[in-house]
């Protein structure tokens, strides 16, 4: 903090010769940014110095972004430490680095390279970047040389083998269904352009629907490893299933997604595997390996906590969209002060500042009295938080993607966003959803309606996979203050993992689940604010889907059952219990999701909480079906047609418009009172359903705000 003072005092010297500008004004940002700057840049240096390289891409990243801020508002910045020097901030930077002070309008990872060029700081004239005389990507290079850690993405055996869960993954596992479905799916769409193996590859067409980075690593791997064998093989007429076999990809011929073509040339498949062999060790696709590892250091930040990677304040709200930013939180409003939030009750110092970022801001020029305070102060402020699992997040695979047939230019759009979104899409959930569309009715749609004090609070920690065992350590993302936050509505939703696994013994018991649900709530009663409330949804009955799908054909191009034999055999199934043809297994798996919810009803009749309480329902996928079929809809309709197992669009959206109808009966207080000036806050803030940033100007002298454009 020394450096910093120093900074400041240098400053406001400097600054005192400018007669026009405001040196508090200047000051303040400044100030604020440095002291974030400085306790990133601390972390930073403990994470390297304790060799904890997991985290370094999200940390080397926020850095990198905290920078930005420090030459947006500091004129000049040195630290002896690491030097900073910003030529009269971004008057001087280039247009392109210019763009990135607004970085939450540019999506991370579909720009991910460009944004990582740009910041590369000895290669632009707004700063220069040192950390004791080298580079820290130097240093952190250095460190993970000695550690070996790139040899995760150097020294791979196979090229499919990424993400395998596992070397000894049964038949390949999760390497062999992306190697079966996707090349099943490269295939496909060479018939439909009607043109021949040899002609695709030459003219590289077998990637070319593909993202920029995903179709030069696809390029890569079929014109140095696979392309000759694979053209051999397309023309002999076999299938995605002897091709993975003959890749290596697929050790258990018991696993097949595809009945299998000329079986004698695919049982022959050793001198195609040999020719093969010429090719697997030169991996041409390396460049891909590391970009997706460090993404998906990006996506798990630091660790698998489920935090936003920007946030420069700490207060788990942030200004970007995905990675976990405001897609799954509100949106900060000011990401240099972490007591300006979302969620928040009241915050000392400037009169009519927005400190909950609901958009409400100024002070009423007749009265003197904040907007905040006549519009929401008795309103009954009310947030929304939704905990669970992928139903909650509301996980979608594009049918799109896995069918090569109906592939175009325009198939993987947003590709990448929806890989930093984990194929999540909480902003179109039911219980968080905010996205303005008529296919869209969320919780939290409906409880803003009611009262647009409520704008921009809404959290969904929602995570693929989550079961009851684990959501005490999810909960510790929780952002929440209990003495200085509103409270909030608490939609409790762990749907199936918890009798749902690859292996369909590999259930909760009902007295364990018992056990961990009393530990995740009496957390929750730590930390939630008084009078807060949690709607809990039981343990869905999945019976209804093998019943709904049987004789559905999947976007692979095979039916259901036949597709969920063949995740059954590589033992990767998401639930092996319900997506499974042997009917007894089926009802084992139901049977033990009543044993569960029977334990919710115990939990709730035993318990009290001091801060919420507790309503209970059944999951409705009987009601939402009945509701889709009386309207003239399938019951497949709402079933997600991509992996034949979540809630699709239209299910959450109806499921939430239950449970807002069921509250209205069993729990009516609970939404709050209508909002009188609903209309007003409208007309003078706009109707947007997320926080939008609007400029404002200060006056320092009567702390109060006097401009707002």
């Amino acid at each position: 903090m020394k450096q910093i003072v120093i900074i400041l005092a240098f400053l406001a010297l400097t600054l005192s010769f400018q007669q026009e500008e405001n040196t508090d004004d200047i000051l303040r940002p400044c100030q604020a940014a440095l002291e974030v700057y400085q306790n990133n840049l601390e972390y930073m240096k403990k994470t390297v110095e304790q060799k904890e390289f997991s985290v370094l891409t999200a940390l080397n990243f926020r850095v990198k972004y905290t920078l930005l801020q420090v030459a947006e508002y500091c004129p000049v910045f040195y630290d002896d430490e690491l030097q900073i020097t910003s030529y009269q901030g971004r008057n001087q930077c280039p247009q392109s680095l210019v763009n990135l002070f607004t970085l939450s309008n540019v999506d991370v990872v579909s720009n991910y390279q460009e944004i990582l060029e740009i910041l590369e700081f000895q290669e632009n004239n707004c700063w220069s970047y040192d950390y004791a005389g080298q580079s820290l990507n130097e240093v952190v290079l250095q460190l993970e040389k000695q550690e070996n850690y790139l040899k995760k993405y150097q020294n791979i055996d196979n090229m499919w083998q990424l993400n395998n869960q596992g070397k000894g993954a049964k038949g390949g596992g999760v390497a062999c269904i992306v190697c079966t479905v996707l090349l099943q799916a490269i295939n496909d769409y060479v018939k439909v352009l009607g043109i021949s193996a040899q002609q695709a590859l030459d003219e590289q067409k077998t990637c070319e629907v593909f993202p920029v980075l995903l179709k030069q690593a696809c390029n890569d791997i079929f014109d140095k490893q696979i392309g000759q064998t694979w053209v051999q093989m397309y023309e002999q007429g076999n299938n995605s299933d002897a091709m993975c076999s003959a890749f290596n990809t697929c050790s258990d011929q018991q696993c097949q997604l595809y009945s299998s073509k000329n079986k004698d040339k695919y049982q022959s498949g050793n001198e195609i595997q040999s020719d093969f062999q010429k090719y697997q060790n030169k991996l041409g696709g390396i460049s891909i390996l590391k970009l997706v590892g460090d993404i998906n250091d990006l996506i798990n930040k630091f660790a698998d906590q489920h935090l936003p990677v920007l946030d420069l304040d700490n207060d788990y709200y942030s200004t970007f969209k995905t990675l976990r930013g405001w897609f799954w939180r509100g949106k900060d409003c000011n990401d240099l002060n972490k007591s300006i939030h979302p969620g928040r009750k009241s915050k000392a110092g400037l009169k009519g500042a927005d400190f909950n970022c609901n958009g409400i801001s100024g002070v009423e020029k007749d009265t003197g009295i904040p907007y905040e305070t006549k519009y929401c102060e008795k309103s009954g402020q009310m947030g929304v938080l939704v905990l669970g699992d992928s139903a909650g997040a509301h996980f979608s695979l594009p049918p799109n993607w896995i069918n090569g047939t109906s592939w175009n230019k325009n198939t993987f759009d947003g590709f990448w966003e929806k890989l930093s979104m984990e194929l999540d899409n909480p902003n179109f959930s039911s219980g968080s959803g905010f996205v303005d569309e008529t296919s869209v009715n969320s919780f939290y749609l409906n409880l803003l309606e009611r009262n647009r004090c409520n704008r921009n609070d809404y959290q969904n920690l929602g995570v693929n996979g989550a079961r009851s065992g684990a959501e005490l350590k999810l909960e510790k993302a929780i952002a929440r203050d209990q003495n200085n936050d509103h409270p909030v509505i608490v939609f409790w939703e762990l749907i199936g993992n918890d009798v749902c696994s690859s292996i369909p013994s590999h259930m909760t018991e009902p007295e364990q689940f018992k056990q961990n649900i009393l530990a995740d709530w009496q957390y929750l009663d730590e930390q939630l604010p008084a009078g807060s409330h949690m709607v809990v949804t039981g343990v869905a009955d999945g019976t209804i889907l093998y019943e709904c799908l049987e004789k559905r054909e999947s976007p692979v191009g095979v039916l259901y059952p036949e597709f969920y034999n063949f995740l059954n055999c590589l033992e990767i199934s998401p639930c092996a219990g319900w997506m499974n043809v042997d009917g007894e297994i089926r009802q084992q798996t139901t049977q033990r999701a009543k044993e569960l919810n029977k334990m919710y009803k115990e939990i709730i009749a035993e318990n009290t909480y001091k801060n919420f309480d507790i309503q209970y329902y059944d999951f409705p996928m009987d009601e939402i079906m009945e509701i889709v079929e009386s309207q003239g809809g399938k019951c497949w309709d709402c079933i997600e047609a991509g992996d034949g197992f979540h809630p699709s669009q239209v299910a959450v959206s109806l499921w939430s418009d239950i449970l807002w109808q069921k509250l209205d009966i069993d729990q009516p207080t609970w939404k709050g009172k209508i909002n009188p000036y609903n209309d007003q806050i409208k007309k003078q803030f706009g109707e947007e359903t997320v926080y939008i940033k609007k400029t404002a100007k200060f006056d320092y002298n009567q702390q109060i705000l006097i401009e707002f454009q």
